[in-house]
């Protein structure tokens, strides 16, 4: 049985943009889901429908020119975005929140722990890490190459994804989150609601931190971790996170859990590896928190 649908709120005045959020009401804790560069909150469908809805008080947003999400010409560096999820969570009331990503949310979501551990209980990464493949900005440039075009429908667009390269399986729960990519452009033409501009300025504020850069913000997060590696290549028998990286991650956040999930970097997200995810993250964040977690620390 499928869980209630969410509360869809349509434009939250967070910061100075109007912010699409979906709520999954419920009795547990809340978790933040943050989605990679260029996507949006329904790509978290998959785990919403195998369970974790029913687990935890979900918030999804749209980040900021991403999906429903108001685009501005500016305000997309990893401190915007972190002043974005401040704001977010204000506006609901949350002090503290267990934070999980994926991709680009992952990062965004590590940086946000090792900067304000004091609203951060425990952080989650899925298919994301410090030391991701060295190809991996071509790897997003190339999913992101769906961005502007122009689509005769939807449902075009939809037959589009499902023979994207990096699609190599489809499961149905992904129809939302494409045709929540794609909104109508006019004279009978659809076009993406993700712009390829937004993309490539989120992605180069993400590169502009080196590769020791990103592992002295992961040294500070003191929080438990959980990293979920997708086990099937994304793009031309390449993953976006190779055991090496996973295993530097570790190395580097000795606190890590480190779990291998089926499927490749978009579709772990969705069919046996949206419930293998469901079931480690509802398991780990049960778990009673040392004394010491998510303590507030100084931050220069």
């Amino acid at each position: 049985m499928h869980p209630p649908g969410p509360l869809v709120h349509e434009a939250l005045p967070i910061n100075d943009i109007r912010v699409h959020c979906l709520e999954y009401e419920s009795d547990g804790p809340p978790l933040l889901l943050l989605h990679s560069i260029s996507g949006n909150g329904h790509l978290f469908d998959g785990l919403a429908s195998a369970g974790l809805a029913s687990s935890f008080r979900l918030l999804v947003p749209d980040m900021r020119g991403r999906g429903r999400t108001e685009a501005t010409l500016h305000g997309y560096s990893l401190d915007d975005g972190c002043r974005d999820i401040i704001a977010l969570l204000d506006h609901f009331g949350i002090e503290r929140i267990a934070v999980c990503g994926h991709s680009f949310g992952g990062l965004l979501g590590l940086y946000f722990a090792a900067r304000f551990p004091e609203r951060v209980t425990r952080l989650v990464m899925l298919d994301a890490a410090p030391d991701m493949h060295p190809a991996a900005p071509m790897m997003v440039a190339l999913a992101d190459a769906r961005l502007d075009g122009i689509f005769l429908s939807s449902e075009s667009y939809l037959a589009m994804a499902k023979l994207a390269p990096f699609v190599d399986r489809w499961f149905e729960e992904m129809r939302g989150f494409f045709l929540a990519d794609i909104k109508p452009l006019g004279l009978g033409v659809h076009t993406t609601r993700s712009r390829g501009y937004i993309a490539a300025l989120a992605s180069l504020h993400v590169y502009s931190l080196s590769t020791r850069e990103w592992r002295e913000e992961a040294a500070k997060v003191r929080q438990p971790v959980m990293l979920c590696q997708a086990t099937r290549p994304f793009f031309m028998g390449m993953p976006m996170l190779t055991d090496e990286g996973a295993r530097a991650m570790c190395e580097v956040m000795p606190q890590t859990r480190h779990l291998h999930i089926p499927g490749n970097h978009l579709t772990m997200l969705f069919g046996p590896g949206a419930e293998q995810i469901t079931a480690a993250l509802t398991a780990f964040l049960a778990e009673q928190a040392p004394a010491h977690d998510a303590q507030p620390m100084s931050v220069s």
